[in-house]
């Protein structure tokens, strides 16, 4: 499985999505909007204008979606 959040500085919904993942000893790659504004080229050609982005590569799949969705997390990555 492999896990990249699309997030940026001072954004809550990131914040707890990464809090959710370190307390899961989960790891992820970041890309960080604000550090290198090349990843909002990346969020756009996903379909999405909010962060965080989450994409999940799992068992061949790619599943992705924006915000804090504890429910998606749970299901998509334990």
């Amino acid at each position: 499985m492999k896990i990249t959040i699309y997030s940026k500085n001072n954004c809550k919904p990131c914040t707890l999505t990464k809090q959710w993942l370190n307390t899961r000893n989960i790891e992820y790659s970041q890309r960080n909007i604000s550090k290198d504004g090349k990843y909002i080229q990346e969020v756009h050609a996903l379909g999405y204008n909010a962060l965080p982005v989450i994409v999940v590569y799992k068992d061949g799949e790619k599943t992705t979606w924006d915000g804090f969705r504890e429910d998606l997390l749970a299901e998509h990555i334990n």
